[in-house]
């Protein structure tokens, strides 16, 4: 049973570490960002304030959220 178990375990880990065609995918469109970000200075721009204001709206809500709850709790 022990020896079943392992070899189970020891073929599943091997085929979840095999890429596969939905790795493939993944980084084929990181790549392909990438090369866009690299050719073009306009749209590393664009992405990077885009970033940087989702970051901020994240951490002001963030802020909000803790103020409203500590008004609520009294």
């Amino acid at each position: 049973m022990l020896t079943a178990t392992l070899a189970f375990a020891g073929v599943a880990a091997l085929i979840n570490l095999t890429p596969g065609l939905d790795t493939l995918l993944v980084v084929r469109t990181a790549v392909g960002l990438t090369a866009l970000l690299t050719a073009s200075r306009l749209a590393y721009d664009a992405l990077r304030i885009a970033g940087a204001g989702y970051l901020t709206w994240l951490g002001l809500s963030a802020l909000w959220r803790c103020r409203r709850q500590k008004v609520h709790d009294g």
